[in-house]
């Protein structure tokens, strides 16, 4: 049902060779206990939506909004906490979360960045799991 619905948003074809959808932070952010607790990842700001919004978060990097940003590519998730570690002078140790592409409902799910791979969801994401390492991921 999702991957027809995918097709019909122009997403098919930049999704269609993957399964997971991965998300990086420091491990300080309070999504590792959010995702150890219910599996869940939260928008900062859950009100904040539509194509002005997706706008603002990709050009001008405004991540206050109802959208979170995933990657196709877990080595750039793992890049981009680094990097968000570094400059909030964090540990710079960081988590990297997956949720499967299929489980994300129609509509909810739009391109971002395409320097990154990333894509943009809607509001909460449930179903979230920790991804503990790069051997294996596209087979899981």
């Amino acid at each position: 049902m999702c991957a027809d619905l995918l097709c019909e948003y122009g997403l098919c074809d930049s999704l269609e060779e993957h399964i997971w959808l991965y998300r990086g932070v420091p491990a300080e952010s309070p999504e590792v206990e959010d995702v150890a607790a219910n599996g869940e990842v939260y928008p900062r700001r859950p009100g904040y939506i539509g194509e002005y919004a997706r706008y603002c978060h990709i050009i001008n990097e405004m991540t206050d909004s109802g959208y979170t940003s995933w990657t196709t590519d877990r080595g750039i998730a793992e890049e981009l906490a680094q990097y968000a570690s570094r400059e909030a002078c964090l540990s710079r140790s960081v988590v990297i979360f997956r949720v499967r592409i299929a489980t994300i409902e129609e509509g909810r799910i739009y391109e971002g960045e395409a320097a990154e791979d990333e894509y943009l969801i809607e509001g909460t994401v449930k179903s979230v799991e920790f991804s503990e390492d790069v051997d294996g991921e596209d087979n899981d």
